[in-house]
């Protein structure tokens, strides 16, 4: 299964784009026909602005999606359920009392996971509708995790 299928984006028409050695035109490209942009094609996207502001929106379209799918799991989640990985757990060991900054931290999972363990977490992500969503879920479970909106960039 492809990770395009198992997040349900190409029913939703986006695609996800991995970024291999010189492919930044093809992700240029991708990004404008994800967000059909008219007139916009790669050689338009090379001013920095328009590419954060179509990966911004990229990003805010997907977080709806990724929220109500089987990927995130999120009912799990909202049960006690963790997002993260086994090796992330082993190789960080306990957390209890460190500060952990978590950059992309999308919708909040992974930030709120290592809440739940003990962290001082503070999850960042460019996604205005991602941190908003962050600190609804982070409410919602009574997770103290602080989320700001910025670009890491």
């Amino acid at each position: 299964m492809t990770k395009d299928n198992r997040w349900g984006l190409k029913n939703k028409g986006l695609l996800s784009v991995q970024v291999c050695n010189n492919s930044i035109h093809h992700l240029h490209q991708a990004i404008a026909n994800i967000l059909n942009f008219p007139g916009l094609n790669a050689t338009h996207v090379t001013d920095q602005n328009t590419y954060i502001s179509a990966n911004k929106q990229l990003w805010n379209n997907k977080t709806d999606i990724h929220m109500k799918s089987a990927f995130y799991d999120l009912d799990k989640f909202k049960a006690g359920g963790s997002s993260l990985n086994p090796i992330e757990i082993r190789e960080l060991g306990d957390v209890s009392g460190k500060k952990l900054l978590h950059l992309q931290c999308h919708f909040g999972m992974d930030t709120i996971s290592w809440a739940r363990m003990g962290a001082v977490t503070t999850g960042l992500d460019f996604s205005d509708k991602a941190i908003t969503a962050a600190k609804d879920l982070a409410s919602e479970l009574g997770v103290n995790s602080q989320f700001v909106c910025s670009n890491v960039y």
